[in-house]
């Protein structure tokens, strides 16, 4: 995909007349050609899981260690991973909120990795679900969100 300079100056025109102004001198544009490339060692795809922070579907309980496992699986699988603190609320099947802290756990993939990487996480997510003793466990796949 090719996108001229020029296009995006139309897009961003307000805040050069404001630099213009603000500068008071004279704004020469010169006409570039921005080429994005993608290469197939690129990590493009973002693998997600939240880890629950309640057991039972709504006891509270220190996810620590279950966050630093997941960290470690993913870690050995991809080669790293990293961690988001969260607060939310869902509401259970039998119709209660319930308010959490879920910690998001996350990982970046090549092309390559991706269709074993699914699979990995929703293994994973499967034994969080059993273990925890929750209704589900969310994942989310390249911004896709789904619940094993």
């Amino acid at each position: 995909m090719k996108i001229k300079s020029s296009d995006i100056l139309k897009i961003l025109g307000i805040v050069a007349v404001i630099s213009a102004l603000t500068i008071q001198g004279v704004i020469i544009y010169r006409q570039q050609t921005v080429i994005a490339a993608v290469t197939p060692d690129q990590l493009r795809h973002k693998l997600e899981i939240y880890v629950p922070s309640t057991v039972n579907i709504n006891q509270e309980f220190d996810n620590q260690a279950v966050v630093e496992q997941t960290l470690r699986e993913l870690a050995e699988f991809f080669g790293g991973s990293s961690a988001q603190e969260i607060r939310g609320c869902w509401i259970s099947g039998n119709g209660t909120p319930v308010f959490e802290k879920p910690v998001i756990c996350f990982v970046y993939c090549n092309d390559a990795q991706l269709e074993q990487g699914k699979k990995q996480i929703r293994k994973l997510a499967e034994k969080l679900r059993i273990s925890l003793k929750q209704e589900s466990v969310a994942i989310v796949i390249d911004g896709v969100m789904e619940f094993i």
